[in-house]
């Protein structure tokens, strides 16, 4: 992996700026880098990780959707900052599955509703896709997927 170095704001991008501004907001530090592969070996997109407290957030510059992206990752902060197991998410696949489906529907209602011109209000999604029903979401999604692989 090699870092190209810190993301920056202000890009003329709405979708972009808000993501980043809502990273700056949280004290999120984040880099833009190139090659990036999960500890398998696996070319990844992003990652969303807490080192010495502090939580940062890596975009691989080939990432076909980069505000998807860093959408994805900003939604692993939002709903995993405080309960993150990082062991079992490497691993037990059900539970790897459940945080990474919860970040990506995060992700994509992100991005719609700052592309609607809606307030991103990171507390309000936070709490309808952990709610009962969105949980339920998460688990069709899961199963689906599944279905699809086999």
């Amino acid at each position: 992996m090699e870092l190209l170095g810190k993301l920056e704001g202000n890009t003329g991008d709405i979708v972009w700026d808000v993501l980043f501004n809502a990273i700056q907001e949280r004290g999120i530090e984040a880099y833009l880098v190139s090659g990036l592969r999960n500890n398998k070996g696996k070319k990844i997109n992003g990652a969303w990780t807490k080192y010495n407290g502090k939580e940062i957030i890596v975009i691989d510059i080939e990432s076909p959707d980069v505000n998807l992206t860093l959408a994805h990752e900003l939604g692993h902060s939002v709903l995993h900052r405080d309960e993150m197991d990082f062991a079992a998410y490497d691993h037990e696949e059900e539970y790897h599955d459940r945080i990474e489906w919860e970040a990506t529907f995060f992700g994509h209602c992100a991005v719609k509703l700052i592309k609607n011109g809606k307030e991103l209000d990171l507390d309000a999604m936070r709490s309808a896709i952990k709610s009962p029903e969105g949980q339920k979401v998460t688990e069709t999604a899961i199963a689906e997927a599944k279905e699809k692989a086999a």
